[in-house]
């Protein structure tokens, strides 16, 4: 029996933040990083992709 890495609601929160990055709504998705970060953990790995994410995003820009 495979049970799933994350609870779905976890996984459709990052979903959204990534969604929300690739729409290029980077303050909207600091945000939404915020609370999943309160929950996760600011060493998670996909708030860490995240993250450096939106920074390179910011840098070329």
């Amino acid at each position: 029996m495979r049970v799933p890495e994350r609870p779905i609601e976890i996984k459709e929160q990052l979903d959204q933040c990534f969604d929300l990055i690739d729409d290029n709504k980077l303050k909207e998705a600091k945000a939404k990083l915020k609370e999943l970060s309160n929950l996760l953990g600011h060493n998670d790995s996909e708030i860490v992709k995240a993250n450096t994410t939106i920074d390179f995003i910011k840098r070329v820009e």
